[in-house]
């Protein structure tokens, strides 16, 4: 390389960048606990096996055997950064924890925590429950009115649908999220811990139970764009017309931007959650 003349230190500039490039596809995307790092990493299925997020949280990280590789190249580097994310993205939960064995509580439960300066809510406010759970009756109240004007069973077919639509998200996704018995942005976290046994945090991954809760949001969503069509074409008023542009601003609109304003605070969406990457896209891998 041109530097190398004059410059001494860039002698081994190529291997240098090599490995430098070599070190990136080395890193871990995700937690251990979902799905990050190589199969047979042996850190990531201990965390597993423990149902940590990560060694940070395991009382004997600073001693452990399995971290004793990194020292040749990293001395003690990792168990300091170990100790700084335990105290960065924990301290507030510990804090809580402390205090309680010392007989001492808070007046409110914790909330929140922060990381990197962004703030994951513990339990989202409720004022959050509010608007979430508004917008989404207002849109299942919409789209059953849609129905009702082309044919009035239809009207209450399609309100089945919705609660079928909700049950299958509390089925399939809320019993395996990090919110389970939690007050997430729907509630429906606490509704799905009175309906069905926690599942294992890695099946919150798992495209069995991705799809069906998927297909069902989706269905329903897709399926009161149609009718309205339907009754405009149908059943051409000034109502009709009206019913579909607001199902179109609550339901898609509305409800996508609230989302995605929702999922920027989302502790799930931090541990690993594919909702959380397409609504937060590039933000999401950093």
């Amino acid at each position: 390389m041109g530097l190398s003349k004059d410059f001494k230190e860039f002698g081994k500039y190529e291997q240098c960048y090599d490995v430098l490039g070599a070190m990136v596809r080395l890193r871990c995307k995700k937690g251990c606990r979902n799905g990050g790092g190589p199969p047979q990493c042996k850190i990531r299925n201990c965390c597993v096996k423990k149902g940590i997020q990560g060694c940070w949280e395991c009382g004997d990280f600073e001693i452990c055997k399995k971290l004793d590789f990194l020292k040749s190249v990293h001395a003690d580097a990792h168990i300091k950064n170990l100790r700084l994310i335990k105290k960065n993205a924990w301290s507030a939960s510990l804090r809580q924890e402390a205090l309680v064995s010392y007989g001492v509580r808070y007046m409110q439960p914790l909330e929140s925590i922060m990381v990197e300066g962004n703030t994951y809510y513990e339990s989202y406010p409720k004022r959050f429950n509010c608007v979430s759970l508004g917008i989404a009756l207002l849109s299942y109240a919409i789209g059953a009115a849609i129905f009702y004007l082309i044919e009035p069973l239809l009207g209450f077919g399609y309100m089945l649908l919705c609660m079928l639509s909700l049950l299958a998200g509390v089925m399939y996704r809320c019993r395996f999220c990090y919110y389970y018995g939690k007050r997430c942005p729907s509630g429906l976290g606490i509704l799905s811990k009175r309906l069905f046994k926690k599942g294992d945090p890695q099946g919150f991954w798992d495209s069995k139970n991705l799809m069906p809760a998927a297909v069902m949001d989706f269905g329903t969503l897709l399926l009161a764009v149609l009718g309205g069509v339907a009754l405009c074409i149908i059943k051409f008023s000034p109502l009709s017309v009206a019913l579909l542009a607001a199902y179109i601003f609550v339901a898609i609109v509305l409800g996508f931007t609230v989302k995605k304003v929702f999922c920027a605070h989302c502790e799930q969406g931090r541990l690993g959650c594919p909702a959380y990457e397409g609504m937060r896209g590039k933000d999401a891998k950093r």
